[in-house]
């Protein structure tokens, strides 16, 4: 097969069509990808709060029994439980306002019109 007639599939309208139709997929699949992504990320923030929470609580747990640090223990152990449950409202919150699910279909409805002649 010769370069021209190579060039000339390549730029015929169907391919052109193809070429049109592949590269419109592509961009919606990088947008799904994009708000998944936003999604998961927006869902994992607070982990790490959530995580320090049960460092802190079994930090103070840990000192209060162990190292008969009883004041210093109730101080950690309390610090850890707020920060756990700061971590699960920050996940409702964040997830609240975070985009919408993929594949979610909009339906837009069109009221008919009324006319002075109905009844």
């Amino acid at each position: 097969m010769s370069a021209s007639s190579l060039l000339d599939r390549i730029l015929s309208p169907g391919t052109s069509h193809w070429i049109d139709r592949v590269c419109r997929e592509r961009d919606e699949a990088r947008v799904a990808f994009d708000t998944l992504q936003f999604r998961v990320r927006t869902a994992a923030a607070p982990l790490y709060t959530a995580k320090s929470g049960v460092v802190f609580t079994t930090l103070g747990f840990a000192l209060g029994t162990y190292a008969d640090e009883l004041i210093l223990g109730l101080i950690f152990f309390i610090a850890g439980i707020a920060l756990m449950v700061s971590a699960v409202g920050r996940t409702n919150a964040r997830m609240q306002h975070a985009a919408p699910a993929i594949g979610t279909i909009e339906v837009q409805t069109q009221e008919p019109a009324i006319s002075a002649n109905d009844p």
